[in-house]
């Protein structure tokens, strides 16, 4: 389980710097992208790289908070609840969130191979849509690692 949780650890890692090379090109593009508008020449398909830029930046932070347990807690209701009925709370939410986000990843899976199949391009740069879907599956799929290594650890007593 430890080395499991230290290839999780290295996981972790990668998720942050993606989002952040990507908010990095994004910034320097859309800055680029103001100064050309200002000279008459703004820059083509800027606002599609940012719309699948972003998409990529959330799943990949998503991820990497479900990774590190960086994400937001309300803790106003789990104060006031018996500690078994806050740990059956707390282990019901992750269970249907790794549900959930395990079936937005298999679905944006399915839709990136359809998307691969038909030969799907964006539709100002002609960018494959695929990779983006692949990528954002991928970020999912790793949120529900996350999620269902949490569930793991709760049930050895952990967390």
């Amino acid at each position: 389980m430890k080395e499991s949780l230290s290839r999780i650890g290295r996981t972790g890692l990668l998720l942050q710097r993606v989002p952040s090379l990507v908010l990095l090109f994004l910034v320097c593009l859309l800055v680029a992208d103001a100064i050309g508008r200002l000279l008459g020449r703004p820059i083509t398909g800027s606002y599609e790289l940012t719309q699948y830029g972003f998409a990529l930046i959330v799943s990949f932070s998503v991820a990497y908070a479900g990774l590190t347990g960086s994400h937001l807690v309300i803790d106003i209701v789990f104060v006031r609840l018996p500690r078994p009925l806050a740990r059956l709370v707390s282990f019901l939410s992750l269970a249907l969130s790794a549900a959930l986000f395990g079936l937005v990843s298999f679905r944006l899976f399915v839709d990136g191979i359809e998307a691969f199949r038909l030969k799907e391009r964006s539709s100002t740069l002609g960018l494959p849509i695929f990779l983006f879907m692949l990528v954002l599956a991928l970020g999912f799929a790793l949120l529900v690692t996350a999620l269902v290594t949490r569930l793991m650890k709760r049930e050895e007593g952990r967390l």
